[in-house]
């Protein structure tokens, strides 16, 4: 049993690191791209942006998303079934059906949007078009995760940021405004599109039609996901949303960007996981081998490696905000705490739910979502007429926090999957650990200075990984 699990930490590691340098690049992005915006842009600027990427995150979740992710679940069914010609072009008709969708969507909804939110018809329409190379690049991604092409999905990050930099700069000096960030994005992302899609020279005899019964399985499995991370989309962004409704520019920005420095800064990393050992997951599934050991190592594993990472963000959010904001962002250290325990909480939901996945059954899923979000509605109401920022970041946490739960309750007799067991031991004695570095680095670097914090920051990572290294054995048994 003990050469089994050692076996299981060997390979999970392997393939963290394989895709490892992919999600440096992305936390490079924000610290690069997210001063440069706050310097350049003023906050009004800045909350049209921030509103622009939700709503295209929110229109993506609704459509492409959960396309991309049938194809990440029944990739392996229908090869394995020798039916794969069939499932793709299936899917790809379903593409082009859901953009005409959005299409018609866009013109009867945009004038509420644009009321509403303070954003132009110009803004709207960037993100329109955005769609398209956005969905395209979500399919392509999950092919490269199939055929784990790491360093071709390593290299595709570094070439859109390295031109989407280029043209930002560029469109800049045409639109000094959002219209330009979003103009960028739209070349860069349909360049690299192209790019991979010579690369990886999918075999594929497209079929004229559609597999009905195929798209009746995406579609059992896929439609609940819309409406759930619909959901989720809404606990993370319901509060920037009242403020802009409200007309606070600057708590829509200090929000906004506080849950954009979690975002960046720590979803890349927690989601590794997930990216990474998902396919795997689905294969053992699909070829009925034991799941628990395996998944229960994964889980321990992700909190192990990544808890230091939250803690920063945590227990450091003055030093956080000081060393990569500008002092007009300054009350972003409020937020920061609360979106980086929600963000946290909310990768690790990912795992619990994934018994939702395995047995087909998203829509249990959803309803738990439909409830908690309504919920969230009123506490974000309550909160923010009361407490302002602060009341919105303590709403998002607490709204995590009770949809974990709802999801840990829910549980089927046929589906042993994970050892709640196993990983509150190994979260109790790791968190221990993490209060226990704060104190050392906080006593060794009492002052306030911003090399002070950097040197603080980096003496709490070191102790914390030394320490979890040292006593690994005990933390993970």
């Amino acid at each position: 049993m003990h050469s089994d699990i050692t076996r299981n930490y060997s390979s999970i590691i392997k393939d963290l690191l394989n895709y490892l340098p992919s999600r440096g690049l992305i936390i490079l992005n924000f610290i690069v791209l997210i001063p440069l915006f706050t310097q350049i842009l003023d906050k009004k600027q800045m909350s049209i942006y921030l509103i622009a990427i939700q709503i295209l995150n929110l229109i993506l979740t609704c459509s492409f998303d959960w396309i991309s992710k049938s194809v990440l679940r029944f990739y392996e069914k229908y090869k394995i079934h020798d039916k794969l010609d069939e499932f793709l072009s299936s899917v790809f008709w379903l593409f082009i059906i859901v953009y005409l969708i959005i299409i018609v969507s866009y013109f009867i909804f945009k004038d509420i949007l644009l009321q509403k939110f303070s954003i132009s018809n110009t803004v709207f329409l960037y993100v329109i078009l955005l769609l398209v190379p956005c969905g395209v690049r979500q399919f392509l991604y999950q092919i490269l995760r199939l055929k784990n092409h790491y360093k071709l999905y390593t290299f595709s990050i570094a070439m859109y940021q390295v031109s989407f930099i280029l043209l930002f700069f560029g469109l800049f000096n045409i639109f000094p405004n959002a219209n330009a960030i979003l103009i960028a994005m739209n070349i860069a992302i349909t360049l690299i599109d192209f790019i991979l899609y010579r690369i990886i020279s999918i075999d594929l005899k497209l079929k004229y039609y559609i597999d009905f019964s195929i798209l009746g399985e995406i579609l059992k499995y896929a439609l609940p996901l819309v409406v759930t991370n619909a959901c989720y989309w809404g606990i993370f962004h319901i509060s920037k949303l009242i403020f802009q409704n409200m007309g606070q520019f600057d708590n829509t920005a200090i929000f906004g960007v506080g849950l954009t420095a979690s975002e960046y800064f720590v979803t890349p990393l927690l989601t590794l996981f997930i990216f990474v050992t998902f396919p795997f997951i689905i294969k053992r599934f699909e070829t009925n081998d034991d799941l628990k050991p395996y998944f229960t190592n994964i889980v321990q594993l992700f909190y192990i490696i990544l808890s230091p990472i939250i803690a920063i963000f945590c227990l450091f959010p003055k030093e956080i905000t000081t060393l990569i904001l500008p002092a007009s962002y300054k009350d972003a250290y409020i937020v920061i705490p609360f979106t980086t325990m929600a963000v946290f909480i909310h990768e690790f939901l990912k795992f619990i739910n994934l018994k939702y996945h395995m047995q087909n059954k998203t829509y249990i899923e959803t309803i738990v979502g439909m409830i908690v979000i309504a919920g969230s509605f009123f506490i974000n109401i309550g909160f923010i007429k009361y407490f302002s920022l602060f009341g919105a970041a303590i709403a998002m946490a607490v709204t995590e926090i009770i949809l974990l739960f709802a999801n840990i309750a829910v549980k089927f007799k046929s589906f042993d999957y994970f050892s709640y067991r196993d990983f509150a031991k190994t979260f109790i004695k790791n968190t221990l650990l993490i209060l226990v570095c704060f104190v050392i680095a906080s006593i060794c670097f009492p002052f306030p200075n911003k090399i002070i914090y950097v040197l603080k920051i980096m003496l709490f990572l070191l102790i914390a990984y030394v320490l979890c290294y040292k006593l690994r054995k005990h933390i993970l048994t």
